[in-house]
């Protein structure tokens, strides 16, 4: 147990409550010292009290504070770029739903591949929507990753795999396709505002679409079946 420092007690003779305990205990010597410390530790758990309550006003102080400005931030956010971030994070979210149901039913050395074909949709999308520019090195480099991702399609599946069928490559290449989506939506949502408040509003909705998935599915009830290891 942490040593307590011992307070002194020092009545104020001014104050007519603490002359009449100075007087009371002016008559009974035997119980002063007990009495004093009585109220020496009565004093120094009000103190304590005081000091735990000046430390959470300033935490609500800090948390209304962040709030404020949080709310500020998000008024001044156009509608255009707030619907672009809502939707790059709905595209998010529809991406991981994908690619975790493509590992699931599909070998990892095909997922993989078809999932980061991304980069080949998301060049030729800012080409297109975004009119970037498109150089011979930057083409023969999209040719390459394109033809790459087909010969790993195409090697020999494996018995999951072949179970499965075909329909993991369905979820590959729609999370390919949302990652891609992800990509342009948030570049146009983001360049009208602060990039950590654009990432934190994607990263919101991320959130409450997924959880949102988890109970229409009406999975909620499994949460706590999943194996401690499976959420590090």
């Amino acid at each position: 147990m942490p040593e307590i420092k011992k307070i002194t007690l020092r009545l104020n003779m001014d104050v007519p409550e603490e002359k009449a305990v100075y007087g009371f205990l002016a008559d009974r010597k035997p119980y002063r010292k007990i009495i004093m410390e009585a109220v020496d530790a009565l004093r120094f758990r009000q103190s304590e009290e005081e000091r735990q309550k000046m430390y959470l006003h300033e935490i609500q102080i800090a948390v209304e504070k962040c709030f404020q400005n949080v709310q500020e931030r998000l008024s001044a956010i156009s509608e255009k770029t707030l619907l672009f971030l809502i939707l790059s994070g709905l595209a998010t979210g529809a991406s991981w739903l994908c690619y975790f149901r493509a590992l699931q039913i599909g070998d990892i050395n095909k997922v993989v591949p078809v999932d980061k074909s991304s980069t080949v949709l998301t060049i030729l999308l800012a080409v297109i929507f975004l009119h970037e520019s498109l150089s011979i090195a930057k083409g023969a480099g999209i040719v390459l990753i394109a033809a790459g991702t087909y010969l790993m399609i195409e090697k020999k599946q494996s018995d999951g795999a072949a179970k499965a069928g075909s329909s993991w490559l369905l979820y590959a290449a729609g999370s390919a396709v949302f990652a891609s989506l992800t990509s342009i939506l948030g570049k146009i949502g983001i360049s009208g505002v602060e990039s950590n408040l654009g990432t934190a509003i994607r990263t919101g909705v991320v959130l409450v679409m997924s959880w949102m998935m988890v109970f229409v599915a009406g999975k909620g009830k499994l949460l706590r079946a999943v194996p401690k290891n499976e959420l590090g």
